[in-house]
């Protein structure tokens, strides 16, 4: 009886655990609520674990909607996402929108905005 409770303690040590984290943003270039001299080309977020995307997974949109970003895509072996952007303008507000799918297949989503200054 001993030697099980041996095992059985040595193994909960030794087998890491399977239940996973939701994703989490650690960090956005922009950041989020920035305020910036020079408009971005990209939109760079660091996540907390791989996540895969699909082409949308990033939105930039300018003030009347319109969608300024591109095709997003993930570097750094699944941690970050990447999307260019374009035609942003000196003094505005822009917002971005994620969505991403962690390894554990759920999905984390969330918006920050930016500000390019005049």
């Amino acid at each position: 009886m001993r030697r099980a409770l041996v095992v059985v303690l040595l193994t909960a040590f030794v087998v890491p655990s399977t239940a996973a984290a939701h994703v989490t943003l650690l960090s956005a270039e922009p950041a989020t609520q920035s305020r910036l001299e020079t408009a971005p080309r990209e939109i760079r977020l660091r996540f907390n674990q791989p996540v895969t995307v699909t082409s949308s997974a990033v939105a930039v949109l300018a003030p009347d909607g319109t969608m300024l970003s591109g095709t997003a895509a993930t570097e750094d072996d699944g941690y970050v996402v990447v999307a260019p952007v374009s035609r942003l303008v000196r003094g505005e507000g822009y917002t971005v929108r994620w969505r991403v799918v962690s390894v554990d297949s759920h999905v984390s989503e969330g918006r920050f905005t930016f500000h390019v200054a005049p």
